[in-house]
């Protein structure tokens, strides 16, 4: 047998450590293992595998080359080679195989249909998801920072891809022209409660 702890799913280059354990504590000889990797073209960073391994730890960097969820499996295999001097392992030890899957790196593409308006006109804002399919819920974090002079701009917030368009009516109170500063930060919340993917293009 062979047990297996790591986390099955990671943001875009985040360092993940597979544990491989060692059930078979009483034997007579070595307990080691196969591991058969199989990884998506846009992943990067993981083990080649390889044959009669005893690693307690595989670290790995994995890396996601593109807009959407990709992921690599590992095929462990226990093998127990008795102390009589055998060369071939005793058969049909008991495999085990993991997925993990691999966020990309958050991204957002924003467009406003005027960046210069009149008093009381809409500012209108079309958000586009780039990262269709993640392994959690795709949001974006909009921070809002209006002159004072203005009013109508709503405030900030955590939004889904139920809010790719919002319009916000504005006010100038003066004599002069003033700004409205809208903020888009995408993040990646990853299915299994781990840390939110960020660092992405805002």
């Amino acid at each position: 047998e062979i047990r297996i702890n790591t986390d099955t799913v990671i943001c875009d280059g985040e360092v993940v450590t597979i544990n491989v354990g060692n059930p078979n504590h009483s034997i007579r000889g070595d307990w080691k293992y196969n591991l058969l990797v199989s990884a998506e073209p846009e992943i990067g960073g993981h083990h080649p595998g390889g044959g009669d391994l005893e690693l307690a730890a595989l670290a790995e960097t994995l890396t996601n080359s593109d807009t959407v969820a990709h992921f690599v499996d590992s095929e462990f295999t226990p093998l127990i080679y008795n102390d009589d001097g055998a060369v071939v392992s005793c058969p049909n030890g008991i495999d085990t195989t993991i997925v993990i899957w691999v966020n990309p790196v958050p991204d957002i593409d924003v467009t406003a249909t005027d960046t210069l308006i009149c008093n009381e006109e809409l500012a209108e804002f079309q958000i586009d998801v780039i990262n269709t399919m993640v392994d959690g819920q795709w949001v974006y974090d909009l921070d809002v920072e209006a002159d004072p002079e203005i009013n109508g701009a709503r405030l900030d917030g955590v939004y889904t891809t139920d809010s790719t368009f919002f319009s916000d009516r504005l006010f100038n109170t003066d004599t002069a022209a003033h700004k409205v500063t809208y903020h888009f930060s995408p993040r990646i919340i990853p299915s299994d409660g781990g840390l939110d993917c960020e660092n992405g293009r805002d």
